[in-house]
C-alpha cells in the first residue's frame, strides 16, 4: 500500500457542503461566538469509503471512564495483511450525552488519520449569535475547501512552482491525464505541489533533479 499517496487523498479538502461549524465559546452578553469549523461525520465515512473502499475500513467504540468514548478508525493494510487502528476520545455532549460522545470522538480519531486536519488552521473567528445561538456561517478561505477549479492564485502557484523545478506544464499535468493545469482540481493542485517539493529549485533549462535524501 503507497501511504504517501493514501494519506494525501485522506488530507485533501472537503466540498463546502460537507464543512459545519459550531460556537465555542461566547462573551459576557452571549452577544458574539467564536466559531470552529469541521466535517460531519458522514463526510468522513465517505471519505473513508472513497480512500480505502467499503470493505476497507471499519470503527468501533468503547467507554472510556463515566461519562467519555473512544473510537478507533482502522484500514487494511493489504500488504502487510492487518488492520491498522487509531484512537481517541471525547467527553458525552449536553446534548444527546452518550451519542454526542460517541460521534466527537469519531471526528477526532478522523483527525488522527488526517481527514479534516486541515481546519485547524483556520483563524478563528468572532460572529454575532441572536438570542436562540444562530449565527451566519464565515467566508472560508479558498485553500480551505475543494473548489472544483483552480483560481487564479492557485494557477500563479503552480506554474511558478513548475518552472522553478524545471518541469513544464505538459509533462506535469500528463501523470493525471490532463491538458493544462486549467483541467486539474483542488486534489490533484495540492498532490502535484507535494511531489514537486520533493525536486530542487533549478535555472532555466536545467533538468529535473531530487533533492538530497
Amino acid at each position: 500500500m503507497d501511504w504517501k499517496e493514501k494519506l494525501e487523498e485522506l488530507q485533501a479538502p472537503f466540498n463546502y457542503s460537507d464543512i459545519k461549524f459550531r460556537v465555542g465559546k461566547k462573551n459576557k452578553e452571549k452577544t458574539k461566538g467564536m466559531i470552529f469549523a469541521y466535517v460531519s461525520n458522514r463526510a468522513i465515512q465517505k471519505r473513508l469509503d472513497d480512500v480505502f473502499g467499503i470493505t476497507g475500513w471499519k470503527n468501533e467504540f468503547t467507554k472510556w471512564g463515566d461519562n467519555s468514548q473512544l473510537c478507533g478508525i482502522s484500514v487494511w493494510d493489504n500488504d502487510k495483511k492487518e488492520w491498522v487502528t487509531k484512537w481517541d476520545g471525547a467527553d458525552d455532549t449536553s446534548f444527546e450525552g452518550t451519542k454526542g460522545g460517541l460521534s466527537a470522538s469519531m471526528k477526532r480519531t478522523a483527525s488522527q488519520w488526517g481527514i479534516g486536519r486541515y481546519l485547524y488552521m483556520l483563524k478563528q473567528e468572532w460572529v454575532d449569535i441572536d438570542q436562540y445561538g444562530n449565527f451566519k456561517n464565515p467566508t472560508l478561505p479558498q485553500w480551505a475547501y475543494d473548489q472544483g477549479q483552480l483560481s487564479p492564485t492557485h494557477m500563479k502557484a503552480i506554474k511558478n512552482k513548475t518552472a522553478k523545478k524545471g518541469f513544464t506544464e505538459e509533462k506535469v499535468c500528463a501523470k493525471y491525464l490532463k491538458l493544462s493545469f486549467e483541467d486539474l482540481n483542488l486534489k490533484e493542485f495540492i498532490s502535484i505541489l507535494n511531489k514537486l517539493d520533493l525536486y530542487k529549485d533549478v535555472s532555466e533549462g536545467k533538468e529535473p533533479e531530487l533533492l538530497d535524501k
